[in-house]
């Protein structure tokens, strides 16, 4: 029975050493395709990231690659502002990755080998030129935040069928005439990024992000909202001048909207009611407009000049009593 556990504990090692030998030369593999010049070692690596425990996290820098390691495992890298346009088909050894940066790189089609790595979290591809999505993004089922901002996307439809974790979607400047399929399993959203496409209208299926609490589509050809969309009740942040609305189209109540927002030349503060917000706003600003002190400052200036008069007195009377001793 002995030589079986001892059996089965060194397979355990063995597989682990195996396991970690694939992540470190899939990384050296990567490392070298983004700067092809540079030459990755894997025992360095292997040894900035022996640096790292459970607790505390290790970062350094393999050439322009930026790395981060936990537990002695690649979690997180970034490779931005470069010219890589592929991955190597080893990348998906890295099992532990959970964040990966490659903005504003020269991707002219999504690296389906992502689809091999179900256990991203966040994923940044942001800037680069990629025009369709493939299926291969449904597979990241772990995925939280994913931004696809300013790459020219013009076809963005029944990608995200599986990504129920998903929370953060960057879409903005790129080419979208449509987006009918991005909501139905998306009820997970909380921040939803539009601006600057060539969106003409919302599909029905928007009213469904129940958890949507920023919402920002300005610079389209927009007219109306979906039905439903008071039923979002978390909603507090709006953005949506640039579009084809004027101001009478929107002043009928609309509860989901909590925060206080600013207009551009429409609305330039909204009135808040027992009901919610009486009127909608075209843009916001998370910064209220100055206008005067509050109760708060009020009361801290109150008591500041009662503290100085309390001093004053206190002076007055020190000195008084020292007078006054002196003489006696």
């Amino acid at each position: 029975m002995t030589h079986f556990l001892r059996f089965f504990v060194l397979l355990a090692l063995l597989t682990q050493f195996c396991t970690a030998a694939d992540e470190f030369d899939a990384f050296c593999s990567f490392a070298n395709k983004v700067d092809p010049d540079g030459s990755c070692v894997r025992n360095t690596v292997v040894k900035q990231c022996d640096m790292s425990n459970s607790s505390i996290s290790h970062s350094f820098s393999v050439g322009p690659v930026s790395v981060t390691c936990t537990s002695k495992h690649i979690v997180e890298l970034a490779a931005v502002g470069g010219e890589l346009n592929g991955l190597p088909d080893s990348f998906s050894r890295m099992t532990y990755l959970k964040s990966l940066n490659l903005a504003n790189n020269q991707f002219e089609s999504f690296p389906d080998v992502l689809g091999e790595m179900p256990f991203i979290k966040t994923l940044n591809l942001a800037g680069n030129k990629i025009t369709k999505m493939s299926a291969e993004l449904d597979k990241i089922t772990s995925l939280q935040t994913l931004n696809l901002a300013s790459n020219g996307l013009e076809q963005f439809e029944g990608v995200l069928g599986s990504l129920k974790a998903l929370t953060i979607l960057f879409l903005m400047d790129n080419k979208l005439t449509n987006i009918t399929g991005v909501f139905p399993n998306s009820l997970k959203l909380t921040n939803l990024y539009l601006s600057k496409n060539n969106l003409t209208e919302l599909p029905p299926e928007f009213a469904k992000c129940t958890n949507l609490k920023s919402f920002l589509f300005e610079n389209n050809d927009i007219s109306k909202l979906p039905p439903g969309y008071k039923d979002l009740k978390n909603l507090h942040s709006v953005a949506m001048s640039g579009n084809n609305f004027t101001c009478s189209d929107f002043t009928d109540d609309l509860s989901p909207f909590k925060d206080t927002v600013f207009a551009d030349g429409c609305v330039q503060s909204q009135q808040k009611s027992e009901k919610g917000i009486t009127a909608l706003p075209l843009s916001y600003s998370t910064e209220p407009p100055n206008e005067g002190l509050d109760k708060y400052e009020v009361t801290s200036l109150i008591l500041f000049f009662v503290f100085l008069i309390g001093l004053a007195l206190a002076v007055v009377f020190y000195i008084r009593y020292r007078n006054g001793g002196m003489a006696a």
